[in-house]
């Protein structure tokens, strides 16, 4: 909680290769984390909340006043302007008051409509259009699937109808921007989809809010060697950088975390560019389908290529690729093999298997020598 306190939200997305990216975000910044840990913050304890914060996110159940505008924003889509929520509502509404927490296919509307990200059925759609603007919650998970339920019901009256904190346009920026900007750790005055979900928030009015945090002294200018660039990082993360050491361990770094948000910024910064994959066809990807960047202390080190057969109990390693120039230290060496076996040990999996690409890949071999019998 502290953490995602202290970024604001994480990023949520259903694809599960070798876990699902908020899973795989956390375990790399907390060993010993678990699923069910997430699992229990948002649906048994509620102070998490799934909600649309960038994209489809994780965060704060106290940061629900704030983002007011944000519903309010999505509670009139174009797409359902024809009155398909004002016909559907209030069968959702009876269902739910009859059933408890539903999901879409306890509605039997087989209808069909042109949804945002493909075609759904209009139960599905009119059910997240009432989740986005705020009547309903995602009550719980099964399988990647949502059960709603009404909000009132899960969210302590006196959050849920407090007044917004960020009343006006400009507080609304502000509050945004200065929780971005600890989302990622620092950011850069551009054009960025580290800003992705902050209403009417164009050029004009990204530099009018960076004059105002730096002026109020929320965040602070600063340099980096090597890049003509300015970063600007909270104030209060700024002090702490002063005392911070470097941690020399190995991540893996899920594709949406929060500090691959902005990737124009990682590859000014480490020299690394990353896209993810998984929409482009198999023939124009230069990696694979679901690839993790390999952090080791400050530096973006490789790219691996993990799956899972559950099958077969293995966490099955495709591919892994080396930035170039990196020493492959004894150290480096072992704190990757003990990324490896956390990594196995976090999806309950008994054994490390490489595919052959994997051991036909000449720098691959020193991995391979120094992968203890597991």
């Amino acid at each position: 909680m502290e953490f995602i306190n202290k970024v604001g939200c994480i990023q949520y997305d259903p694809v599960d290769v070798v876990g699902i990216n908020n899973d795989i975000m956390l375990r790399s910044r907390f060993k010993n984390y678990k699923k069910q840990d997430l699992y229990d913050l948002l649906y048994e304890e509620r102070m998490l909340i799934d909600g649309f914060d960038k994209n489809m996110s994780i965060y704060p159940t106290k940061d629900w006043p704030y983002l007011k505008r944000n519903r309010e924003k999505v509670s009139d889509w174009n797409k359902l302007k024809n009155g398909e929520i004002q016909k559907i509502a209030p069968k959702i509404r009876e269902t739910i008051e009859e059933k408890g927490p539903i999901c879409s296919l306890d509605l039997n509307i087989k209808k069909k409509i042109d949804w945002f990200w493909s075609p759904a059925n209009i139960g599905k759609a009119v059910l997240e259009a009432m989740y986005f603007n705020g009547e309903l919650i995602v009550h719980r998970k099964i399988n990647k699937r949502k059960y709603y339920d009404f909000t009132h019901r899960y969210i302590d009256k006196k959050i849920l109808n407090s007044e917004n904190p960020v009343d006006s346009l400009e507080k609304y920026h502000d509050w945004y921007l200065l929780r971005r900007i600890n989302s990622i750790g620092f950011l850069w005055n551009k054009r960025s989809d580290a800003l992705l979900g902050i209403d009417n928030f164009k050029a004009a009015e990204r530099n009018s809010s960076f004059k105002r945090l730096l002026k109020n002294g929320l965040i602070k200018e600063f340099h980096i060697e090597e890049t003509k660039e300015k970063f600007y990082i909270s104030t209060e993360n700024y002090n702490d950088l002063q005392n911070n050491r470097e941690r020399k361990k190995v991540s893996f770094i899920a594709p949406l975390d929060n500090l691959l948000w902005d990737r124009n910024l990682i590859k000014e910064i480490f020299g690394f560019e990353y896209v993810w994959e998984i929409y482009k066809p198999k023939s124009k990807r230069i990696y694979g389908y679901y690839v993790l960047p390999v952090l080791y202390g400050n530096k973006l080190v490789g790219r691996i290529e993990p799956r899972r057969d559950s099958k077969k109990k293995s966490l099955i390693i495709n591919n892994f690729w080396w930035e170039e120039n990196i020493r492959k230290t004894d150290r480096l060496m072992r704190e990757l093999n003990e990324a490896l076996d956390n990594f196995r040990e976090f999806h309950s999996l008994s054994k490390i298997e490489f595919s052959q690409q994997f051991k036909n890949t000449k720098e691959n071999i020193l991995i391979l020598e120094n992968m203890r019998s597991i």
